[in-house]
């Protein structure tokens, strides 16, 4: 990645998501920075980023923009990593669940991979996964 195609908010969050977990309200403000190179960047990092770094970017855009993260969000949901793909579902879910405007129709195989981790994980602490589930029936 060259630093100089990246925006500040991009260099801000790759540099600060991971302890953006325990404190994320600048994160969440930076997010909404992106622009649509960042997305792309954001892309082209995933997999050499760590897990934590994943989970956090998954976590950090649980409101939005909705938009622009929901493939990175669809393509979190298959992470190698289960605390990411456990992220990734909740905010996944969650837009879907609090945005109804910003629905698009979630492919089959997404919806058996959350299926599947809530049978793996349970539903304590994955709200609102439950309740998506449940209006897809």
């Amino acid at each position: 990645m060259n630093d100089r195609d990246a925006s500040d908010a991009f260099l801000w969050l790759d540099a600060n998501a991971e302890s953006s977990l325990e404190a994320p309200d600048e994160a969440f403000d930076w997010v909404f920075m992106l622009t649509p190179h960042d997305w792309t960047l954001v892309d082209s990092v995933w997999l050499d980023r760590s897990p934590l770094w994943r989970e956090a970017f998954a976590y950090i855009v649980v409101d939005g923009p909705i938009d622009e993260s929901r493939d990175m969000l669809l393509r979190a949901v298959r992470d190698s990593n289960d605390a990411v793909v456990q992220q990734a579902a909740i905010s996944l879910c969650h837009q879907y669940v609090e945005y109804p405007e910003n629905r698009i129709p979630i492919d089959n195989d997404t919806v058996t991979r959350i299926r599947d981790l809530i049978l793996h994980v349970g539903h304590e602490n994955m709200e609102p996964v439950p309740e998506f589930l449940s209006g897809l029936t």
